[in-house]
């Protein structure tokens, strides 16, 4: 069962990394021209060893400091906005929104105070980067960040977000209760030529609390019509704990300077602004993938040019923790347009399938759920 399903999984994948590979030759084949300002771009760069869209860039996490800011940013007027609806961005992304802000900034004058400020820290944050923009060698190992904090809850504590509510949102699966919790940890990056490598661990401290009342655990078994859960507290909790953690490659080395392959565990953001992912946010614990995804937007060829920039991204996954069946894979697919600069349209779509009681994951169902053509067993069994 594990070497077929491997074997799907490989299959699957060699069939996701077929589109982004399909879709750059019918770009380049229709945009041989020469670029119509005359200034040379990353593409129009040689084939050469320091060019950046071959070197691999992590990614900045969900809940850094740099979205708030190139939002900021973006909304004085100073600085485009990203793809608000597809997150994480990478560095050298960042950094080429930086630039491309740099040189906007030099027709405004004076300057805000605020956007000022705001430039000037992006800017030393991305020096790196902007220095690979500029021909330097990609190779770079350091420590991101260190930090410890500690949330002290005096109240009732809500942490079933699916019943009631929650008290802490947005804080990748971090456990939590009344009283003390806290957390320590930091964050590595390297880069090395087309490879980035990413590292992100802490160690976690949650107080432990009693059962939910009675009529709690009534409400619970009359909404998902199962047995009434048993009257049993929550341990404390002390552990230490990967978050996001992956090795990236660029994947100039197969002709797709534009696309890179990212390999482990990552948490995403398909939804603007903090509260707007449905599909994916980092409201949930980062878990196991294989990605791949174009960075930096892309025109893609034929009519779709005219809905102007666009971004792709395909994933393969596993979940953990289910509670209706257990190790569940999963895939998605998500693409942005940016026809205007204020405007942002997308489609994205995830499918679970798999895990113990679940459809097996054959190539024919994974087929089959592209067009939603299956239905669990446990789905079968309730109809029953």
């Amino acid at each position: 069962m594990f070497a077929r399903g491997f074997a799907v999984c490989l299959l699957t994948m060699g069939i996701v990394t077929f589109v982004p590979w399909f879709i750059p030759r019918c770009y380049a084949a229709g945009n041989n021209t020469q670029n119509p300002t005359g200034e040379a771009t990353l593409r129009d760069l040689p084939d050469q060893p320091n060019n950046p869209k071959h070197m691999g860039s992590t990614y900045v996490p969900l809940d850094s400091w740099i979205y708030p800011a190139l939002d900021r940013l973006a909304a004085l007027g100073y600085a485009e906005r990203g793809f608000e609806g597809m997150r994480p961005w990478t560095r050298m992304e960042c950094a080429r929104m930086i630039d491309k802000a740099s040189k906007a900034l030099r027709v405004f004058h004076p300057l805000s105070e605020d956007a000022e400020d705001l430039l000037s820290r992006l800017e030393e944050e991305f020096s790196f980067e902007t220095g690979l923009r500029n021909g330097q060698r990609n190779l770079n190992a350091s420590l991101e960040s260190a930090y410890a904090r500690a949330v002290s809850i005096s109240g009732p504590a809500l942490t079933d977000s699916y019943h009631f509510g929650q008290t802490v949102s947005y804080d990748f699966g971090r456990p939590f209760e009344r009283g003390t919790n806290g957390q320590a940890g930091g964050a590595f990056r390297a880069e090395a030529g087309p490879f980035a490598l990413y590292v992100r661990a802490e160690y976690q401290h949650a107080p432990s609390a009693p059962a939910p009342s009675e009529a709690v655990r009534n409400v619970i078994a009359l909404k998902d019509d199962v047995p009434v859960p048993p009257d049993a507290g929550t341990r404390g909790i002390n552990r230490p704990r990967v978050l996001d953690t992956y090795l990236v490659m660029n994947l100039s080395p197969v002709k797709l300077s534009d696309w890179q392959l990212s390999v482990g565990r990552q948490s995403h953001a398909w939804g603007p602004g903090p509260g707007g992912a449905f599909l994916l946010s980092d409201n949930a614990e980062p878990f196991d993938m294989v990605e791949v995804v174009n960075p930096a937007p892309i025109r893609l060829p034929l009519l779709l040019k005219f809905l102007g920039p666009a971004r792709i991204d395909q994933f393969l996954g596993r979940l953990a923790n289910r509670t209706d069946h257990a190790n569940p894979w999963v895939y998605g697919q998500k693409i942005s347009f940016k026809p205007f600069a204020c405007l942002e349209l997308a489609y994205g779509r995830m499918t679970t399938i798999g895990g113990r009681g679940g459809d097996p994951f054959t190539l024919r169902n994974l087929f089959l759920s592209m067009f939603g053509q299956t239905k669990s067993k446990a789905w079968a069994a309730r109809q029953m």
